[in-house]
């Protein structure tokens, strides 16, 4: 395992923040009843592929996660979604802090088998794939409705200096139900489709496209590929919803992003929804 001159200005980085919080300093805040923390974890392995070739990579996850949120109570629900929701790992017994470790180990092992791992001072005789992976997690603070608590993760991973990988996930928290929320918890199961109908007349707007085949040719798949997702935030003005790169188009279009105006989502958002009340509100300014 290796460790770079840039390990060290994150260690020194995190250590300053870990001191600031014991000091009673409150390291941002999305709100007067939530406190939150940041912090970094790096790593590097080198990876033996065989035939003189080596792959050394290097991981970092740049985090930030809600250390207080009302009572102990609370926080510990909220930090187990954090956990098991945005890092994808069990959080029923997982701290934040060691999620965060195993979040940076599995990024290594995504190029190769742990068991390959080999001292990359021998590697400048083989043939050397460079790779740097980043997983960089914020608290958004551009969400207009109360009682979210939206995450965002956006996931990198560069071949040398080229640009393999780069997308974003949104997770909102319902922090009245403590639970993650999804499409079918702002409309009606009936709803969802026209919701994508909708999203697909705006694709077509965005693009200037006048037609399926005009999108096709830009690099989109059919239209039937667009759905209104899990992968959503909610802005000032209305939904965004994110579509990663392969979900919806080639690797040439990038992530794609579609936002409909709470005006046209009016109609279609559940009595029941966190939506509901807001855009009342919002449809009679």
């Amino acid at each position: 395992m290796n460790m770079n001159k840039y390990s060290c200005i994150v260690i020194a980085a995190t250590v300053m923040l870990m001191f600031f919080s014991a000091c009673g300093v409150n390291v941002g805040g999305v709100s007067d009843e939530s406190e939150t923390a940041h912090t970094s974890v790096v790593d590097s392995m080198t990876f033996d592929h065989g035939h003189g070739s080596v792959c050394h990579v290097r991981a970092c996850v740049d985090a930030e996660y809600p250390s207080h949120y009302k009572n102990d109570s609370l926080t510990r629900r909220i930090q187990t979604l954090y956990v098991r929701e945005v890092l994808n790992l069990p959080g029923d017994s997982m701290s934040v802090d060691s999620a965060l470790a195993v979040t940076v180990r599995a990024m290594l092992a995504q190029f190769g088998d742990a068991e390959d791992e080999i001292e990359y001072g021998i590697s400048a005789t083989g043939r050397v794939q460079s790779f740097s992976a980043g997983k960089n997690i914020t608290i958004s603070r551009d969400g207009a409705i109360e009682g979210i608590m939206t995450f965002c993760c956006h996931d990198t991973v560069n071949k040398g200096d080229v640009a393999a990988m780069d997308s974003h996930r949104y997770v909102n928290v319902d922090l009245n139900s403590m639970t993650v929320m999804d499409v079918y918890d702002l409309f009606d199961e009936a709803a969802v489709p026209e919701v994508a109908e909708l999203l697909k007349a705006a694709l077509l707007e965005q693009t200037n496209a006048k037609s399926e085949d005009d999108l096709i040719g830009m690099g989109y798949f059919n239209l039937d590929n667009i759905t209104a997702n899990g992968n959503f935030y909610f802005g000032e003005n209305g939904v965004t919803w994110n579509y990663v790169p392969y979900e919806i188009a080639c690797f040439s279009v990038g992530e794609t992003q579609i936002t409909l105006d709470y005006n046209a989502l009016a109609p279609y958002i559940s009595s029941r929804s966190v939506l509901y009340n807001y855009v009342k509100n919002y449809n009679s300014r």
